[in-house]
């Protein structure tokens, strides 16, 4: 009696996970389904899709929990939408509340709802959320993909909405081809550049060179333009042309190049011979045409191969197809692979009688190498066909299935797991190396001898991590501490044939691979990859004992030592590099070999650090120190780290633990104005009214405070267009060295709009990395199709505020505000612009007013201490020029009172304040994702206090304010809890 396959395990287009810099990637089915193209908010028809997908196809019914997919899906707007709150019951009872604003509605739940259920009460929770947010359509189509994603994360981690753009990148890469240039883009320094042109494409005929920035494509600028948006625009059909403007070094001006697009077929193959005929062949991911470039570099090889070296590092995956395929070129008999669905199981076996290849392989794979790769190593493996050597791969054994949406979307969703020759689940555990390779290195800032040992959950019970066969140490010169001024790393499609080959020859995998394929049996192979790893060993021993260290080889035999931090207490200072400096006695009666210690912390910072001490005799004491960067951004914290002792064999014997405070550092916080201006100052062009005009040069000029207490040493303010190619962005990027505490600076934006006029919308960014101090917010200009000219004023004229007014930068009422004159103050007159005048203070700050705000001066302004009497005879004499208050939009102050930062209680009360100039919107507390505590105070001034429940270890609170500007505040609690 057969068994009927169903449809998805016969689809040819089954995929493994595939991954490059901006695509996701998964295993391939693609099924449209239908949605409704007007969004209805009581039947959310993307996560209705979801669910029902889930009912039918999901790999484990019993994982399927929809209670918790309901609760996740909820939750999920309290991350999408600032102002809503989830509260789910800790009991989970069967009512849960959701807060709006000042608004709170309940909903019932059922016990096991059905995914009918889940429909209909996910309905009516973002209609009611919808209704009190005024969310915009664009948004609520985010929402429902990010109801749906927080669903599946509930099933498995591959398990996933991908939005259109991601999904589009994804079938290109699986395709194997595409209509383009042929180059690889990156963004440096906020630019498009060009990582890498690929040979005999047409950008490479073109003469585009490694380094080029595109600053054009077409009549549209690429400053700031998302990485995605500039590949889909750079793509087309084959044939048609593309026009950019490329900037190089050697260019005295931006130059245009034309370029036909045409047919570039993305190479997942690479060969390359190597020394003593030995074939290196490296695989990128699995794509349609993989295996039959793999086949083609084989078989056009002249020459007897010796031995083939196929590299699956990094290699993320890919079509499950190719991988099958690839497996087959060098096995003619044997189990390839077993898929396991919910009702079904299929295995693949090899069915070459003549395999393309049958001598050596050895197969390469670290920990990028992923699904795909992890079948072909797997089979490769347990058919004893070839010794992998390497890392232990990723571990990813599941089969996803994609179902496409008609708005571009798919869902990703598991539908099988895969097992490696002898039923063996890889899922977490990876493919563990026949030699596990493990790289060294010993300077007197960094020691990698001994590591901790890698840390993975275990998902599957019959999956399990079996021991290499022996490890092999090596000198990793690149894990060695870099210079900041030293090149970075060219990436390979930078690199041209002879310099890929030169790379080869220094790559230890690769050296140790050749050496290993020259032998005749497994043994000699297995005595070779011995040979080099003593060989490695006692380059180790040399440079530890360079260092003073007596790395003697001995018997330990009961170790006993006393610990002791030098000084007593340990505090480090954010931003800064420390030491942390042990003191180890051998407190036993006999000598200790080879002693080491490596740090183990939930801290990852204070992580993996180690300390040599060598050979201690009875009585002994020894000092060593560990050095850790701590990062500028890390907060004020106390962290418990663990002190892993080993001797002679690495054999552990104790664990000391020791507890040290990091101090954070003083930070920048940003605070903005800005102006419009278009009078010839900052390369504008324009007629000088203050108001962006169309064909005009307009610069959107910010005025930068650094209202914190800290100096940033680089800070990044870059302008974003949002309103599509109609604007031209000329300059969209300013960097700021050395931004102390109370200084401001100018940061002048550059544009040009045509089209018509209307409203422009940029996104302003000011940020700095080092800190990971963020200001973003959105700035909105009114363009005019007509111009409204500016008449500057001949005479000295001066004026007096009839009231405390707003100056302003820019002729349009909604134009930010730059300072604040009191009643009575004196201004000079600059010029008019309709009812707009143009003034300034007597400390150079100027802006825009309404003339019905002043009150014109009789007398001539003859300067500061000029006199003047306005038109109603009050006397100016003696009062001169005002001084103008400039002014700022500021984020929220947030201000905390003490809190410990170690506690063994359960719970504990934060109190303190949030403060601003404008109205505070709300302020949320998150604990990692989940948002605990909601306030929607709508006014300046809030006061705080409220519980907060601690969990054994480290807690990390984010108190996020955001006042009605849209202008963010974050400040971080750290808080340890202890064993009570």
């Amino acid at each position: 009696m057969s068994e009927k396959i169903p449809r998805f395990l016969k689809n040819g287009y089954l995929a493994l996970a595939l991954g490059t810099i901006i695509v996701l990637s998964f295993f391939l089915v693609a099924e449209p389904v239908s949605l409704d193209r007007k969004y209805n908010s009581q039947s959310i028809k993307i996560a209705e899709d979801t669910l029902k997908h889930v009912n039918k196809f999901y790999l484990d019914k019993n994982k399927i929990d929809y209670a918790k997919m309901l609760e996740k899906g909820v939750s999920s707007l309290e991350t999408f939408l600032d102002d809503v709150l989830v509260e789910f019951p800790q009991d989970r009872g069967n009512v849960f509340a959701v807060h709006v604003k000042e608004k709170t509605k309940k909903f019932k739940e059922k016990e096991s709802p059905s995914p009918n259920d889940v429909t209909s009460t996910l309905g009516q929770v973002v209609s009611f959320v919808l209704s009190n947010t005024g969310t915009e359509d664009r948004t609520v189509k985010n929402i429902e993909y990010s109801i749906s994603d927080s669903m599946l994360k509930v099933l498995d981690p591959h398990s996933a909405m991908i939005p259109p753009d991601i999904y589009k990148e994804f079938l290109i890469d699986t395709e194997g081809s595409f209509g383009g240039l042929g180059i690889v883009v990156g963004i440096r320094d906020g630019q498009l550049t060009v990582i890498s042109p690929i040979e005999g494409t047409p950008a490479y005929r073109s003469g585009i060179k490694t380094k080029d920035r595109i600053v054009q494509i077409e009549n549209e600028s690429t400053i700031n333009m998302p990485l995605l948006e500039a590949v889909g625009k750079l793509r087309g059909k084959k044939g048609t042309r593309v026009n950019l403007l490329i900037s190089r070094k050697k260019f005295s001006k931006p130059k245009k190049f034309s370029i036909v697009r045409d047919t570039i077929k993305i190479e997942s193959v690479e060969g390359f011979d190597l020394e003593n005929d030995i074939l290196y062949l490296r695989i990128r991911n699995f794509q349609k045409n993989t295996s039959s470039d793999l086949k083609k570099e084989v078989s056009s090889r002249s020459y007897p191969i010796n031995g083939i070296i196929l590299d699956l590092r990094g290699n993320p995956g890919g079509l499950l197809s190719e991988a099958e395929k690839v497996a087959d070129l060098f096995l003619s008999s044997g189990t390839i692979m077993t898929t396991k669905a919910r009702d079904y199981a299929k295995t693949y076996r090899a069915t070459t009688k003549q395999p393309e290849y049958k001598g050596k392989v050895i197969v390469l794979v670290d920990q990028g190498s992923a699904s795909a790769s992890e079948i072909v190593a797997g089979a490769l493996k347990n058919n004893k066909r070839a010794l992998v050597i390497g890392k232990r791969s990723f571990g990813k054994g599941s089969v996803q299935k994609v179902f496409e949406f008609e708005d571009g979307a798919a869902l990703k969703l598991t539908i099988a797991k895969y097992l490696t020759p002898g039923n063996i689940s890889i899922q977490d555990s990876g493919i563990t190396p026949d030699i596990l390779l493990q790289g060294s290195v010993i300077t007197e800032d960094k020691v990698v001898y001994n590591p901790l040992p890698e840390k993975r959950e275990n998902g599957e019970e019959e999956a399990y991590m079996p021991i290499p066969k022996f490890t092999v140490k090596y000198i990793d010169e690149s894990l060695a501490p870099q210079e900041e001024d030293e090149d970075e790393i060219q990436p390979d499609e930078s690199l041209t044939k002879a310099q890929k080959l030169e790379r080869l020859k220094n790559d230890f995998y690769v050296k140790l691979s050749r050496r290993m394929l020259l032998a005749e049996t497994r043994e000699q192979m297995y005595a070779t990859a011995t040979d080099f790893s003593n060989a490695q060993l006692e380059e180790i021993r040399r440079r530890i004992e360079n260092t003073g260290i007596d790395w003697s080889a001995g018997e330990t035999k009961k170790p006993s030592v006393s610990v002791q931090t030098v000084p007593s207490k340990t505090a480090f200072r954010a931003g800064e590099e420390s030491f942390l400096k042990i003191k180890v006695t051998n407190s036993g009666p006999d000598p200790i070999y080879r002693l080491s210690a490596v740090t183990d912390c939930e801290n990852r910072i204070y992580s993996d650090g180690e300390l040599l001490f060598g050979k201690l005799l009875p009585g002994q004491s020894k000092i060593s120190r560990v050095k850790f960067s701590v990062p500028k951004w890390v907060t004020t914290r106390e962290d418990s780290i663990k002190l892993i002792f080993t001797s002679s064999g690495n054999k552990t014997f104790t664990e000391e633990n020791l507890l040290v405070e990091t101090v954070a550092d003083k930070r920048p916080v940003y605070s903005h104005n800005h102006e419009v201006v278009d009078d010839g100052r900052f390369g504008s062009k324009g007629n000088g009214n203050g108001h962006a005009e169309l064909e005009e040069t307009i610069v959107l000029n910010i005025k930068l405070k650094n209202t914190g207490d800290g100096t940033s040493e680089k800070t990044v303010a870059t302008l974003k267009n949002l309103s599509g190619d109609d604007v031209f962005l000329e300059k969209g990027r300013v960097e700021l060295e050395k931004f102390r505490p109370g200084e401001t600076r100018l940061a002048p934006f550059r544009f040009r709009q045509s089209g018509k006029g209307g409203e422009t919308e940029f996104e302003l960014l000011v940020m700095d990395e080092d800190f990971r101090e963020i200001k973003t917010q959105k700035i909105i200009l009114p363009v005019s199709e007509q111009e409204r000219p500016f008449f500057a004023t001949s005479a000295k004229k001066t004026a007096l505020f009839k009231d405390s007014s707003s100056i302003l930068g820019g002729t349009f009422p909604a134009a930010p505000e730059v300072a604040v004159a009191q009643k009575n103050s004196m201004v000079k007159i600059l010029g008019t612009s309709g009812r707009w005048i143009r003034v300034e203070g007597k400390n150079s700050l100027a802006g825009w007013v309404e003339e019905k705000a002043i009150r014109v001066a009789r007398a001539s302004y003859d300067g500061p201490s000029g006199e003047a009497s306005d038109e109603n005879g009050i006397d100016g004499a003696g009062q001169g020029i005002s001084v103008l208050e400039e002014t700022f939009e500021e984020p929220p102050f947030i201000m905390i009172s003490d809190f410990p930062m170690s506690t063994e209680a359960s719970k504990i009360t934060v109190e303190g304040s949030v403060r601003d100039t404008d109205r505070i919107e709300s302020v949320s507390v998150w604990k990692k994702d989940d948002k605990v505590k909601l306030f929607t105070p709508g006014k300046n001034n809030v006061p705080l206090l409220f519980p907060l429940t601690l969990e054994e270890g480290m807690n990390l609170f984010t108190i996020v304010a955001k006042d009605e500007k849209g202008m963010i505040s974050k400040k971080t609690l750290a808080i340890r809890k202890d064993l009570s």
